[in-house]
């Protein structure tokens, strides 16, 4: 009974853009004279493609939704754990701060759990239920950092700092982001329109308006461009309707693991240079999330010990690599080589700097330990807003093609209005 009710309220919902739609085809095949069996297609594939469409507006705005708890949740959660210093407590008063609804459902849930044992693993599994409903990497980087203060004590105010940081850097780029899919979608819709009047224009211009629309060819290219059209505008909400929270990978764990065995094994000189491209695009993202849980965890560790403690949640594709930078720390203590090589394969400007400032950290050369921290932290930062925007671009440079493809269902329906009066004119001659 209630999945009807829900899909009863999807079709009223999707009743004013189904009649926009259909609006929109009955003015066009009036203008230009189609047959009533072609509208009917028309009209039955834009009562779908309504459904669609609206369907979609409703996964956006629950999407908008769901990245605006997130991100308010790590706040008030932050400021929460500031002032009591207990995870239990900081979670319970952030609860209070949300109304009905998913982010309360998913806190009462982690509470629950919390009830069970409040050792670190309970804490853990605890937190991972708001990090299974709210997928992003800030939400288990904020975890992370608060289960190891709340074990090991010490001043939290800076760490928290730095993360409410890059939280608000990747708020304000994926809020960005959010408003040039929009745009890209809204400039393909127009698009769609502008050919249709550009197709309205054509019938005005035929010698012989009844010859021209009793054609079947003509009739044919009308269709076509109708369809073509609604098929269009739904897939440019599919390709702009994403999940912002969501941390997008070109691979997953299985195929980077994939992926370093057959590097590291070294077989084929090709193949690796491929696989050295691909690992290090990964490795690039990976480096800055690791630099920031180094510099959270230096607000309780020496440098060293910073860095074994992170290997536990560093990224897959970095583990061999901090595996063997660690044993080669235990080897030679002090030796700058161990810093200033690892990721040598990958020659990132980022790495060095950032690696040859964490060796002055560790051999306590540089004059202020403060300011150091403070200076990894911007440069890390920096390079992480370059990566984001990188990768912004590369996503957007996809969805050029949203804007051409009216252009060309419009260039076909064009061709073919223009090859009909023209076999209009030969046949008169």
């Amino acid at each position: 009974m209630k999945d009807w009710e829900n899909k009863r309220k999807a079709l009223v919902k999707s009743l004013p853009v189904i009649a926009i739609l259909i609006a929109g085809i009955l003015a066009l095949n009036t203008i230009c004279g189609g047959s009533a069996s072609f509208v009917a297609i028309d009209v039955a594939v834009a009562i779908i493609i309504g459904i669609y469409i609206s369907h979609k507006k409703s996964v956006e705005q629950y999407n908008v939704v769901k990245f605006q708890d997130a991100f308010d949740y790590m706040e008030q959660f932050s400021f929460a754990f500031l002032r009591r210093g207990q995870i239990e407590e900081a979670l319970s008063e952030t609860r209070e701060l949300f109304g009905d609804g998913k982010m309360r459902d998913t806190l009462k849930n982690a509470l629950l759990y919390l009830e069970r044992g409040y050792d670190m693993e309970g804490r853990r599994k605890a937190l991972s239920y708001i990090e299974k409903e709210y997928p992003t990497a800030l939400i288990v980087k904020l975890h992370d950092y608060m289960v190891r203060a709340e074990s090991y004590g010490g001043d939290v105010r800076r760490a928290v700092s730095i993360l409410k940081k890059e939280q608000y850097a990747k708020k304000l780029s994926m809020w960005e982001f959010a408003k040039e899919l929009k745009v890209k979608r809204k400039n393909c819709i127009f698009s769609c329109v502008a050919g249709g009047i550009i197709s309205a224009i054509m019938t005005f211009l035929a010698p012989d308006r009844e010859a021209l629309s009793g054609n079947i060819v003509y009739q044919a290219g009308l269709l076509f461009f109708c369809v073509m059209s609604c098929l269009v505008i739904a897939f440019s909400y599919r390709k702009t309707v994403v999940d912002l929270l969501a941390d997008k990978r070109m691979y997953s764990d299985e195929e980077i693991r994939d992926k370093l065995k057959r590097y590291i094994s070294g077989k084929g000189f090709l193949s690796k240079i491929m696989l050295k491209k691909v690992i290090g695009q990964e490795m690039r993202f990976a480096f800055t999330e690791w630099i920031l849980s180094v510099t959270l965890l230096l607000e309780t560790h020496n440098v060293d010990g910073a860095i074994e403690e992170s290997l536990e949640t560093s990224p897959y594709c970095m583990k061999p690599f901090l595996m063997e930078f660690v044993d080669k720390v235990h080897e030679n203590p002090g030796e700058v080589t161990s810093y200033v090589g690892f990721l040598e394969d990958f020659s990132f400007p980022e790495v060095r700097s950032s690696m040859r400032l964490l060796y002055s950290l560790s051999i306590g050369t540089v004059e202020s330990v403060e300011g150091a921290i403070t200076h990894l932290i911007e440069q890390n930062s920096n390079s992480l807003k370059s990566l984001e925007n990188e990768k912004k671009d590369l996503r957007l440079a996809g969805l050029n093609m949203l804007f051409m493809l009216p252009v060309v269902i419009t260039s076909v329906k064009l061709i073919t209005d223009m090859s009909v009066i023209l076999l209009y004119f030969i046949s008169r001659i």
